[in-house]
Formats: structure tokens, C-alpha cells, sequence
């Protein structure tokens, strides 16, 4: 009922999702990946480490791209890391278009717990889009190992063969069945996790940052000393991801010359 399943076995169970992401490369092996940035980077990593050929997309290019024949277009929707918002009726005219040339669109929808209308479970699909879930960002479970798939029919069964029987314990079904049924938690959740992104970014603006954007499950900034922070940040158990802009050391460059 969460992910509005019309069916039994609609959705795939996995050892989270980046069990998925490891496969991607194998499940399309006649396929170049289309990696739409920026993006989470272990969707780079696992096709640089199976050796094929792909290649990135700034998100304000993907409108005017020229698809080449068979390309697995992969985007994450809220965006990873700066909580971008593609719409429901962008990614279906997408995937159409991909269709036409043998194309398929993965939709990574690792943070879109926090705004059911950011997804497009419950959606018919065409046979060309896949989704992908995680359950340990909003529900915060992230050592149970647990990611969800839906595939189109025709892919459903290799891909099932290929992640083998047992991908999941007993256990982490069990605790994610309780968890997924859980409609007040899931409520309550919802709310606190607004609440307190709005008190954190008070502080990170009292603290000199420059919110750049993300979600109520994270936040993007920016800050003249960022190298310095996040090793201050590291000392004292404050575990933040940092990211180089290079867009904006392109443009030092282009000042410095002219």
C-alpha cells in the first residue's frame, strides 16, 4: 500500500538499492549509459568499473539532447544532492522520447518518501521507465539493506535471476513490513523532518553558509573556508559530504583571463 502496488510482486526486494545500481551496466550490456548531473556518484562509479562506455549531462542539457539509439538515462528525482524536483509529466514525455530510439530512463527516488507526489509509484508505466526506492533514507534503516525496484515486465525475471534467491533476510523483511504500515510514524516523520530542516538551516545561515538547496532529508550549502569546516566538522563526529563546484572554478578561470 506505500508504494501503491496494484499487484503482488510488482516491486522487486533488494539488498538495498545499490544492489540495483551495480547491476545496471550487466542489465543493459548493449546499452551506453546517459548519467544526468550532477547526481549521486556511484551511479558513475559502477559503469567506470564495468568498463562501458557512457557518458555525463548537465540536467539543463537533457531537454536539448540528441539521444543516441539504446542510452540508459539515469537522474535521481528529488535530485542527489541539490534536491532538484524533475515533474511527473517531464519524466513520462522523457521516457517517451527514449522509447523511440530503444532508450530507457531509470528514475532514482532514493529521497522521495518526504512528498508522495514526487513519485511515480502507483503510476502506469511504460516498458522503458524503472524505479528505484531505498529504505534507508527517510525511514532511517540503512543497515537493514533493504532497496526496492519496479521493473517492466520484461526485465523483471532476469533481473530477479541475476540478484539470486535470499537477497534479503527474514529479519529486515519483517522490521520493513511493521515500518511501511506505520502511518502515524510515517506521518509525524514527515513533519519533524520539515520542522528540523528549517531549524538547521537557520543555523547554517547564522553560521555563514549559503543554502544552495536539497530536502528535508538534507541540505546543500556552500562556504568561503568549506575544506576548512569539514575537517572542524570530521573532529568532532560531524560527518558532511563535500562537493567541489567546479562550474564556479570555471568561471574564476574565465574572469581571470578576460
Amino acid at each position: 500500500q506505500y508504494l501503491k502496488a496494484d499487484k503482488p510482486g510488482q516491486w522487486l526486494v533488494l539488498s538495498g538499492s545499490q544492489a540495483f545500481i551495480n547491476l545496471i551496466p550487466q542489465i543493459f550490456p548493449d546499452h551506453m549509459g546517459l548519467i544526468v548531473t550532477p547526481n549521486y556518484s556511484e551511479h558513475e562509479r559502477v559503469w567506470t568499473s564495468a568498463n562501458r562506455k557512457y557518458r555525463k549531462i548537465k540536467r539543463d542539457n537533457v531537454s536539448s539532447c540528441m539521444f543516441e539509439p539504446n542510452t540508459v538515462v539515469i537522474l535521481t528525482n528529488p535530485n542527489n544532492p541539490d534536491g532538484y524536483i524533475w515533474s511527473i509529466e517531464y519524466l513520462s514525455n522523457l521516457s517517451a522520447l527514449l522509447n523511440k530510439n530503444g532508450g530507457i530512463l531509470i528514475v532514482d527516488e532514493a529521497f522521495a518518501d518526504i512528498n508522495d507526489d514526487l513519485s511515480l509509484a502507483g503510476k502506469s508505466l511504460p516498458d522503458n521507465l524503472i524505479i528505484l526506492r531505498s529504505f534507508g533514507k527517510f525511514f532511517g534503516l540503512g543497515g537493514l539493506r533493504l532497496g526496492l525496484v519496479r521493473l517492466p515486465n520484461k526485465y523483471y525475471c532476469s533481473v530477479k535471476n541475476m540478484i539470486g534467491p535470499w537477497s534479503v533476510n527474514a529479519l529486515a523483511l519483517l522490521i520493513a513490513q511493521y515500518a511501511l504500515k506505520d502511518k502515524e510514524w510515517i506521518k509525524e516523520t514527515k513533519i519533524r523532518l520539515k520542522n528540523d530542516m528549517a531549524d538547521l538551516k537557520k543555523l547554517l545561515i547564522q553560521g555563514g553558509f549559503n543554502i544552495i538547496g536539497g530536502t528535508d532529508l538534507f541540505c546543500l550549502t556552500e562556504h568561503k573556508n568549506a575544506a576548512e569546516l569539514n575537517n572542524k566538522l570530521n573532529e568532532n563526529g560531524i560527518f558532511v559530504r563535500q562537493f567541489d563546484n567546479s562550474d564556479t572554478q570555471m568561471q574564476r578561470l574565465k574572469e581571470a583571463l578576460s
